[in-house]
C-alpha cells in the first residue's frame, strides 16, 4: 500500500484521528503537558501546514460536527437547571427584566425535587 500524501481513504482519516484523539491526551500527559495541549499540536502536526498528512475534506469536516454536537449534548446533560433557573433569575433581575416563565418553572420543578 503506498501511502500518498494528503490521506484521501475515508476508513484511514478516521483511524488517524481517532489515534491522534486516544493516544495523543496520553502521551503528552506523561510529561506533565496537558492533554489538550498535546491535542492541538498533534492537531498541528498532523494538519496540512506541518507533515500534510490530513487535509480539511468531506470525512474531516463530518468528524468535526459530530464533535460539536457531541460536546453540546455532553454541556446539555451534565447542565444543572436548577442552579440555570437561579443564575437567570439574578441576571434577569439585575437587567431589570421580569423572570421568565422558564426560570421560574425550572425553580419550582427543582424545589419540589424532581427533574425536568
Amino acid at each position: 500500500m503506498d501511502l500518498q500524501l494528503p490521506v484521501t481513504d475515508p476508513v484511514l482519516i478516521v483511524a488517524i484521528t481517532m489515534g491522534i484523539l486516544l493516544l495523543g491526551p496520553l502521551l503528552f500527559e506523561r510529561f506533565r503537558i496537558p492533554g489538550l495541549v498535546g491535542l492541538i499540536a498533534l492537531g498541528a502536526v498532523a494538519g496540512p501546514s506541518v507533515t500534510g498528512l490530513l487535509e480539511r475534506d468531506a470525512t474531516f469536516q463530518l468528524l468535526g460536527t459530530f464533535g460539536l454536537l457531541y460536546l453540546m449534548f455532553v454541556a446539555g446533560v451534565t447542565l444543572d437547571l436548577g442552579e440555570f433557573a437561579l443564575v437567570l433569575s439574578k441576571v434577569e433581575e439585575g437587567a431589570g427584566i421580569a423572570p421568565s416563565s422558564f426560570a421560574r418553572l425550572c425553580h419550582f420543578r427543582c424545589s419540589q425535587g424532581s427533574a425536568i
